[in-house]
């Protein structure tokens, strides 16, 4: 069996592949029975092998192909001697490719992959009566409204129209980057409708998790990781006036955790003491809390106080303020160390 998959929604067309990988799986016997090629980098020759060769413990054989159409496809340019001779070589190889893959052997299924609607292309034409082929183009608006609530639906959870759009204007048709929010707002809501107060709270979770990613590893002494995921978050266009406030307030409820912590307060009492309404955020930063040393978290939260005075004052540029806050570690753990 041949299958091609084209176009430009490729989270809808990578999962068509890994559902036919799963339902051929069984057909499988070993780790070479499922072979990856993209094309860009391997020769015809090794294309011609692994269509071949028998698998090592029999059974059948998948083989997943990227730009076989970019390759193998006849490039039509001027008239000229040497580009004559160019298109006639790239006609030999359209021609041996696909007649390699018409006499397959039985026991070997191959499925294209291509990012780019392949319509107008004479070699996928010449697939159209060989292969099952199904076309993923970019969803319009309307179809992606209905996307992200049949996405929702699937997975028990339940959306309103007008959140729906919010959601899609805000993301736009990356199915990638909106399967994963969607995956948070049903995660944070459970058994209650996901609507536009949701994805507001769904901004404030992921900010919080950047946060308690960034100070994870910097108290971990990785102060490299720390400045990169902080480069990352001042560049999605955070303000260093923001950011430092963020880094600050979790700063000041670590030092709470550990004071609710040492007051034996319970959940609800906790809570309160924190001003944290998210169960998720609250149990994460006790959790958090629990590896700091009180003295460590006192100590960062005065330099912050110290560097945000520095910048306000014009002894920092803001941009590069954080970054040394962050950077003093790296300087501490050398000549410590």
């Amino acid at each position: 069996m041949i299958y091609i998959f084209h176009g430009e929604d490729t989270y809808s067309l990578f999962k068509e592949t890994a559902s036919v990988e799963q339902k051929f799986g069984a057909g499988f016997s070993g780790e070479g029975d499922v072979i990856r090629l993209d094309l860009k980098e391997e020769s015809f020759e090794h294309l011609q092998n692994a269509v071949a060769t028998v698998p090592f413990f029999g059974g059948n054989r998948l083989i997943i192909l990227r730009n076989f159409f970019e390759k193998f496809s006849p490039k039509v340019g001027s008239k000229t001697t040497n580009q004559t001779q160019k298109t006639d070589v790239n006609l030999n190889f359209a021609h041996q490719a696909k007649q390699l893959l018409i006499s397959k052997p039985e026991f070997t299924t191959v499925i294209i992959e291509s990012p780019v609607s392949q319509l107008k292309n004479p070699l996928f034409e010449e697939f159209t009566a060989l292969a099952s082929i199904k076309h993923f183009p970019r969803l319009t608006e309307s179809d992606l409204q209905r996307w992200v609530v049949g996405y929702v639906n699937q997975r028990g959870g339940r959306i309103a129209h007008d959140a729906a759009a919010v959601l899609a204007s805000m993301v736009g048709v990356d199915l990638w980057r909106l399967s994963n929010e969607l995956d948070k707002l049903i995660l944070l809501r459970e058994n209650e409708i996901i609507d536009a107060v949701s994805i507001k709270e769904a901004v404030v979770f992921t900010r919080d998790v950047n946060i308690f990613t960034i100070l994870d590893a910097f108290f971990a002494t990785d102060y490299l990781k720390a400045i990169r995921l902080l480069n990352e978050m001042l560049g999605t266009g955070s303000n260093y006036s923001y950011v430092l406030s963020m880094i600050s307030r979790q700063v000041r409820l670590l030092l709470l955790a550990k004071e609710a912590s040492s007051l034996s307060m319970g959940l609800g009492e906790t809570r309160s003491h924190l001003g944290i309404n998210n169960d998720f955020v609250l149990k994460k930063t006790l959790k958090q809390a629990q590896g700091y040393r009180e003295s460590d978290l006192v100590a960062f939260y005065g330099k912050l106080r110290d560097f945000d005075l520095s910048v306000k004052t014009g002894r920092f540029d803001p941009l590069v303020g954080l970054n040394i806050i962050f950077g003093a570690g790296i300087t501490s753990q050398r000549t410590t160390g």
